[in-house]
C-alpha cells in the first residue's frame, strides 16, 4: 500500500458521551463507503469532515451536514460517494452548535479497482460473550489493515424481549476499548450468527421466531453499517480488485429441516463463485462447513453445513467440477482458533481450507485444547484472538496469523491456494 500520514488529528475534544462508538463504516468499494453514526442527542444536526491522505498530509475531501433520526431518531447513516479507488480517507463527525465536541476519528481505506492487484491484508474475529475489552482488537487495530470481518456473535442477546433490551447489549459489545480501536482503524464487514438473535435460533424452531427475527435484523441494521441489497438479506458480495472477493454468507436466518440456507443464496453464491476473476475468494460464514467427524462425529451436526448434506454437497461439488481456484472459508462459533481442511482426506472437500477466526471473548472451547494436529485438523489455537490474513496473489499465499491479548503471535501459517 502506498505511505499514509500520521493520524489526522481535528479541533474539539472527543466526547465519548455522545459519540460513545465513534464512527463506524462499513462494506467499503472502490469509490463508495457507508458510515453509521449513533449520537446521544434526540435531535440535532450533525456535520462532517472527510479528509484524504496525500504524501504527508491529509486534505479536506468532502464536507456535509445530517440530521440524526434516519435509521432510529440517535442513529444516521452517510452514504459516501466519489472516493479514490486504495485511497486512505479519514473522518470526524461533530455537533454543528458545539463544534469543539466531536467524535473520535475513523480511518479506512477504499477497495481496490478493477484488475488493480497487491498485497491484501485483513482482520477477522467472532464471539464477543466475555473477555471484555476485547484486547487483542486493540493490538490487531495498530496495524492499519484494509478491512475487519466480523463473523458473528457480536452480541449475546439471548433472552432480550424489547428494543431496548437487545440495543443495551449492542451498546456495550461497541463501546468496549478493543472495539473502538479496531472500528477506528478500518472498515467493517459483517455477519451474524444465533446469538444477536436468541441461543440456537431457527425459524423453523424457535418460538415466536418471525418476531425475534424483526427485533434482531434492525439492531443489526442500527449497529452495523452495510449495504442493504435487494433481497432484503444480508447475504452480499464485495470486490477488492483482481486479488479478492469477499462473499457474505447468511448461514442462521434461512434454515429449516430441509434447508441450511435458501435456494436463492445458494443459487446466488454458486453463480457468484463462478463469475469471480479474483485471486482469492473469501467466504464468510458464521459457522463450519467442515466435516467434524473425526473430532465430534455427528454431534450438533444440525446448527452447522454437516448436517444438511445435500446443500454442503452441492456447493462444494461445484467448487470442485468447476475448478474454481483460490477459495478459503473463514468461520467462528467454535471458540477456538484453527486451520483445517475442509473435507476428510481424500473425500469432498479435502483441497480447500478452513479457518476458524477468534473468539475475541467468549469462553475456550475445551476442543481446541486436547485437539491433536492431523493432516485435516492442522493448526489448533485455544486462546482468545484476532486472526490477520495476509493475501498476496502474486505467491498465490494467504499467511494466517492468530493474534492474542497481549498483541502476541498465538500461532502463524502459510496456505498455498
Amino acid at each position: 500500500r502506498s505511505p499514509e500520514p500520521l493520524p489526522w488529528v481535528p479541533e474539539g475534544e472527543v466526547d465519548w458521551s455522545i459519540f460513545p462508538f465513534g464512527v463506524l463504516v462499513g462494506d467499503v468499494g472502490s469509490q463508495s463507503a457507508v458510515v453509521q453514526v449513533h449520537a446521544e442527542l434526540e435531535t440535532s444536526i450533525i456535520q462532517w469532515v472527510l479528509v484524504v491522505g496525500q504524501a504527508e498530509e491529509w486534505i479536506e475531501a468532502q464536507a456535509g451536514e445530517c440530521s440524526t433520526g434516519d435509521i432510529h431518531p440517535k442513529t444516521t447513516r452517510i452514504e459516501l460517494d466519489g472516493l479514490e479507488s486504495d485511497q486512505v480517507y479519514s473522518i470526524v463527525l461533530k455537533r454543528a452548535d458545539q463544534p469543539l465536541q466531536r467524535s473520535s476519528v475513523t480511518r479506512f481505506r477504499t477497495a481496490l479497482a478493477d484488475q488493480d492487484w497487491r498485497i491484501v491484508k485483513f482482520a477477522v474475529t467472532s464471539c464477543f460473550g466475555g473477555n471484555r475489552p476485547f484486547p487483542s482488537l486493540s493490538h490487531v487495530a495498530d496495524e492499519k489493515v484494509d478491512f475487519v470481518c466480523y463473523l458473528g456473535d457480536l452480541v449475546y442477546a439471548d433472552g432480550s424481549a424489547t428494543e431496548d433490551e437487545y440495543w443495551w447489549h449492542w451498546k456495550r459489545t461497541l463501546s468496549q476499548s478493543g472495539m473502538r480501536a479496531l472500528n477506528a482503524s478500518a472498515s467493517m464487514i459483517a455477519t451474524w450468527d444465533d446469538h444477536e438473535f436468541t441461543n440456537n435460533y431457527n425459524p423453523a424452531e424457535t418460538p415466536q421466531a418471525e418476531l425475534i427475527y424483526q427485533m434482531g435484523l434492525r439492531n443489526f441494521r442500527r449497529a452495523i453499517p452495510q449495504r442493504v441489497e435487494s433481497n432484503d438479506g444480508i447475504w452480499r458480495a464485495l470486490n477488492y480488485g483482481d486479488v479478492l472477493d469477499v462473499f457474505v454468507l447468511d448461514c442462521r436466518t434461512e434454515r429449516s429441516t430441509e434447508q441450511y440456507v435458501s435456494p436463492q443464496q445458494l443459487d446466488w453464491l454458486k453463480q457468484s463463485l463462478t463469475a469471480s476473476t479474483a485471486r482469492f475468494k473469501i467466504l464468510l460464514n458464521s459457522v463450519p462447513i467442515s466435516d467434524f467427524t473425526d473430532l465430534i462425529g455427528e454431534i450438533e451436526a444440525v446448527d452447522r453445513w454437516q448436517g444438511y448434506a445435500a446443500q454442503r454437497t452441492e456447493l462444494l461439488s461445484h467448487i470442485e467440477e468447476n475448478q474454481i481456484t483460490g477459495v478459503l472459508w473463514l468461520a467462528g462459533d467454535f471458540h477456538f482458533g484453527m486451520v483445517a481442511k475442509v473435507g476428510r482426506v481424500g473425500e469432498l472437500g479435502d483441497g480447500m481450507y478452513e479457518v476458524l477466526c477468534g473468539p475475541a471473548g467468549s469462553f475456550i472451547n475445551i476442543m481446541g485444547e486436547l485437539l491433536i494436529p492431523s493432516e485435516q485438523f492442522q493448526l489448533p489455537v485455544a486462546e482468545w484472538n484476532t486472526t490477520v490474513f495476509t493475501c498476496n496473489p502474486e505467491q498465490g499465499s494467504v499467511t494466517v496469523s492468530f493474534i492474542g491479548d497481549e498483541g502476541q503471535e498465538h500461532a502463524t501459517k502459510t496456505l498455498q491456494l
